[in-house]
């Protein structure tokens, strides 16, 4: 547990997440910006991991920067946080480099069936993860723009 906050720690302290104290563990914050093109990035709240379970942490990169994406490995579905509220999406497709337990190239839907397409850079090995130092969610917004949001993050794994 403590090499899993020490990783998610050593993250935001550089700079790839804000902190807000008074914030639960439970539900969305209510804190929300637009991108340029008027999609709606919303933020999700804390996430765990169970012991011996990895996850993919993504902040935005613009500032204040927002936790807006998480799956942990092996799972189907992804926490999404643009739109009016975090929603989940299920993942349809994978593709390019393995990177730790996680492909480069990743397609969810949501439940209007709408695309969302994520790419990674994998970056340097950290203990029990692996940086994301540049990554890209592009989806379609209501306008029928497509819409491209910088992320960065890290994989983590908690320790059984």
């Amino acid at each position: 547990m403590k090499r899993i906050a020490v990783v998610i720690l050593a993250v935001a302290l550089g700079g790839c997440a804000s902190s807000r104290s008074g914030k639960s563990d439970q539900g969305p914050s209510t804190n929300q910006a637009e991108t340029p093109a008027n999609e709606k990035v919303t933020e999700l709240a804390a996430q765990t991991l169970a012991p011996g379970a990895c996850g993919l942490f993504l902040w935005t990169q613009d500032d204040p920067r927002r936790f807006v994406f998480f799956q942990e490995a092996g799972s189907p579905v992804a926490k999404l946080a643009i739109g009016d509220a975090p929603i989940e999406v299920k993942q349809t497709a994978q593709s390019g480099d393995i990177f730790g337990q996680f492909m480069t190239k990743l397609t969810f839907a949501d439940a209007s069936g709408r695309t969302v397409r994520l790419s990674l850079q994998p970056g340097e090995e950290l203990d029990g993860g692996q940086r994301v130092p540049a990554a890209q969610i592009a989806t379609t917004n209501a306008d029928g723009w497509e819409v491209f949001i910088p992320v960065s993050g890290v994989t983590a794994c908690q320790p059984e």
